[in-house]
């Protein structure tokens, strides 16, 4: 049995739960505390897949390896050029959308504090007493210091609504990013974007595309827990 050790609320740890779920590969999960993921991984961060004793860090890494051991159905298209086109969406939506989001959410006052009662939810009572005064501020520096953090309001607003226009664009008749079918891209970029839409700013800007929420419910409805 494979065990997934993740933060529940963590995009990659998400991207990874899903891409599992598409390949029907059964797999338990552990919760792990933020202040304990050294304990997992060398890097501290989450997720980390261990089956049967073979641990893999990071998102797009635990990905290959699940292509490798379980190829069916695929996530990596056979084509060499829809291929370079997946691994680069996928870097886009893991080094760049994922900034977004946490600019949206901890740039923004008020959206600050709800999404860091999101993160520590699983935590025991004198972890959220510890840290709740602290994860708001550590995160917006975190989008500070990649850039995104550092642009106004207006600016990340317009960046995102830049961004969800391109993926309509992509979309235009076909059913998902890639023409083969979905891929580790559509995963990806949907993992991002649903955590972009739990701000209300951000639920707002995705609503104006409806080819993006007609393929978020696709993608869902292959990879989410109900498939």
């Amino acid at each position: 049995m494979i065990t997934l050790y993740q933060f529940e609320v963590s995009p990659f740890c998400d991207k990874v739960r899903r891409a599992m779920r598409y390949k029907n590969i059964p797999f338990s999960v552990q919760e792990v505390s933020l202040l304990g993921a050294g304990k997992y991984s060398s890097a501290k961060k989450l997720p980390v897949l261990d089956d049967a004793g073979t641990r893999v860090e990071d998102s797009t890494q635990i990905l290959h390896y699940l292509e490798q051991k379980y190829p069916e159905p695929p996530l990596l298209p056979a084509d060499p050029a829809q291929l370079a086109l997946c691994n680069v969406l996928e870097d886009w939506a893991d080094e760049s959308l994922y900034y977004y989001d946490i600019a949206l959410h901890f740039s923004f006052a008020e959206n600050a504090k709800r999404r860091a009662g999101h993160l520590l939810q699983h935590e025991k009572p004198w972890v959220k007493r510890l840290m709740g005064p602290f994860v708001p501020g550590l995160l917006r520096k975190m989008g500070e210091s990649q850039g995104a953090g550092r642009r106004s309001r207006e600016v990340i607003l317009s960046d995102i609504d830049r961004h969800v226009g391109s993926i309509a664009a992509m979309l235009e008749g076909q059913d998902f990013l890639l023409p083969a079918g979905l891929s580790a891209a559509d995963i990806s970029v949907y993992v991002e974007l649903d955590a972009i839409k739990v701000a209300e700013l951000g639920a707002e800007i995705i609503a104006r595309y409806p080819a993006v929420t007609a393929w978020m419910v696709r993608v869902d409805a292959l990879t989410g827990e109900s498939q």
